[in-house]
């Protein structure tokens, strides 16, 4: 195209522009995310996935019903029977010997269940949602649901700090970072993202014991969220923000952590990082490897690569940082809080990687939410001026 006609095409797109007001344009961008997380939800509804972790949290949640493992395996397996369609039931039941050991197996998938029940408030959530709508569709509920607060929540947060237009930035970004698979499959951490990102807000605007409680509580759907609450910890010196509720809820989360493990009797770190990021244990019972420098180092080159050809919050977070720095340069400073969201989450990405290298996108979620709206924070990017 020639020079005088990209140059016209640009006058007249910034004519177009200029003809839209501040308050139309913020308006379009709350519509399209209200649309677009309304159409994840939908389809978390209306075509929800049956996969291995569903039947792992709806087993979790119906184990306390059943005195032998022969009847809990039974009910799970009939809950998936019930909704899978064929695919997905060949899937479940002969994917790989991991999932065929554990159909065929109620004591293999008895064993499963130490690495799912140290999620509790999920299990909890499953199980509060079963009275409305059984216990299959209330395990699909409890991620579409939380889905849905997530989404309206990030558009409420970018709308009430005057960052409407930010929208069409950070809704991508979150769907990259497996937002959508996060709210169409049953896993735990959309719940998790939908008590993580308040708290992030509540530190975002200075409400710290708010921020600290909720931290808290985050622990409890995932005992691994203790890494952000100590990654918000490291920052805390550097940003103004108050230490005492951090400290607590560092202290208080690790106090959660262990009762969990103790309670439910998690198998610990090393027999999990074998098992997740080495080799799959069909019956984890007595699963006790012992420690080696060779294992460890495969396992996090395995979760490296993985990392690095197969997801995508390894390059989202370059590209934020990258953002970050761009905007560094050129004079943009964002108010102390909204730089301590960055900050935290950047360090808690990274944490979470060194703790435990599994690759998936949905593990790292909550940090590139908060690094995503944090750099708009900053930057604040705007169509219409």
């Amino acid at each position: 195209m020639s020079a005088p006609a990209t140059n016209g095409m640009m006058r007249l797109g910034r004519r177009a522009i200029s003809t839209v007001s501040p308050a139309l344009a913020d308006r379009v961008c709350v519509t399209l995310g209200v649309l677009l997380v309304l159409a994840i939800a939908a389809f978390g509804i209306l075509r929800p996935a049956y996969n291995w972790d569903m039947l792992a949290y709806v087993a979790a949640a119906l184990d306390g019903r059943h005195e032998t493992a022969e009847t809990l395996h039974d009910e799970a397996w009939s809950v998936m029977r019930e909704g899978a369609n064929p695919v997905q039931w060949q899937d479940l039941t002969a994917a790989n010997p991991y999932n065929v050991a554990n159909y065929e197996n109620p004591a293999a998938l008895q064993s499963q269940l130490v690495m799912f029940h140290v999620k509790p408030l999920y299990v909890w959530f499953i199980q509060a949602l079963e009275p409305l709508q059984g216990i299959g569709h209330a395990a699909i509920a409890a991620s579409w649901l939380p889905g849905l607060a997530v989404g309206f929540f990030t558009l409420w947060w970018m709308a009430r700090a005057g960052q409407a237009q930010s929208i069409p930035f950070v809704v991508p970004v979150f769907v990259m970072g497996d937002y959508f698979h996060m709210a169409t499959h049953v896993v735990p951490d959309m719940l998790h993202a939908m008590i993580a990102l308040p708290a992030l807000f509540m530190l975002w605007k200075g409400r710290d014991w708010a921020a600290a409680a909720l931290l808290v509580m985050a622990c409890m759907v995932r005992p691994d969220s203790i890494i952000l609450t100590f990654a918000v910890l490291l920052v805390a010196p550097f940003f103004g923000i108050r230490l005492l509720p951090v400290v607590l809820a560092f202290v208080s989360g690790l106090v959660v952590v262990k009762l969990i493990a103790s309670t439910y009797d998690h198998i610990g770190w090393w027999p999990h990082f074998v098992f997740s990021t080495v080799e799959l244990q069909a019956i984890v019972t007595g699963f006790n490897p012992e420690f080696s420098v060779k294992t460890l180092i495969t396992g996090y080159v395995r979760g490296m690569s993985v990392a690095f050809q197969h997801s995508e919050w390894v390059w989202l977070a370059a590209l934020l940082v990258g953002a970050r720095l761009v905007a560094l340069s050129c004079g943009l400073m964002g108010d102390r809080r909204a730089e301590a969201v960055f900050a935290a989450c950047l360090l808690g990405l990274g944490g979470k990687f060194v703790s435990f290298p599994l690759p998936d996108d949905r593990f790292y979620f909550i940090f590139i939410a908060g690094m995503a709206i944090s750099a708009a924070l900053i930057i604040k990017p705007r169509f219409v001026r």
